[in-house]
């Protein structure tokens, strides 16, 4: 049972493993949500205001802080990552992803007295709900402790982010604020692909191979049963 198991599976991963994500056109169209992006705007439309799948991340800053550099290096963040300027919403065909050419985003700004009130200001930033349907799914608040001592909040939606690529935003975000400060182009490589032509790529997969296999499975376990 063993070796038929590691035969199947070696069969049904081929199809996998010879596909590539490749870019689609960007001519102002719109692109299908993946899987895990339709569950949580399903989530979002069953309880609107449910901030459940905020992710709140942030950068501590000790030294001088150039917040002009800061707000720049945020929006340019969002035009490296697609995801970032994407909203969300009901389309012809089902669930769309909406990708807007432009960031939309604000560095806010709030004094605090002390290091002790960050967690209780990420928190409460964290409670704000987003909008898919009209927001892009991100925030951004620059907390002021002392003229040297500054913390960045980077609030997210799950939708457009998860724990792992979390840290790749975060270190992103770093390259894209040093290079502003230091007059010199950032040290990152064009991303090849986007996260909307991964969804493109996991729908086409799905139908035209996954799915066949899955429901030829439960065709013949569910044959002969009593409706």
């Amino acid at each position: 049972q063993r070796e038929r198991l590691a035969a199947r599976l070696r069969k049904d991963s081929a199809p996998v493993s010879t596909r590539t994500v490749r870019p689609q056109p960007r001519d102002g169209r719109t692109f299908p949500m993946s899987f895990a992006q339709q569950r949580l705007w399903l989530l979002q439309q069953i309880e609107p205001g449910n901030p459940a799948y905020n992710l709140v991340g942030g950068l501590h800053v000790l030294g001088d802080l150039d917040e002009a550099a800061m707000e720049r290096s945020l929006r340019a963040l969002m035009e490296r990552h697609e995801t970032l300027r994407t909203r969300f919403g009901e389309g012809e065909d089902g669930p769309r992803q909406i990708i807007e050419p432009s960031a939309r985003v604000t560095l806010r700004r709030r004094s605090i007295g002390s290091f002790d009130e960050v967690a209780d200001v990420a928190a409460e930033e964290g409670r704000v709900p987003f909008d898919l349907g009209t927001e892009q799914p991100v925030r951004a608040l620059l907390l002021r402790l002392a003229p040297q001592e500054h913390v960045v909040i980077l609030i997210l939606h799950h939708i457009a982010c998860d724990a792992w690529s979390l840290g790749v935003l975060l270190r992103d975000w770093c390259e894209f604020y040093n290079a502003a400060c230091e007059r010199r182009a950032p040290a990152l490589a064009p991303l090849p692909v986007q996260y909307a032509d991964y969804a493109v790529w996991q729908r086409e997969w799905v139908q035209k191979a996954a799915l066949p296999t899955q429901v030829g499975y439960w065709r013949e376990r569910l044959a002969g049963l009593e409706p």
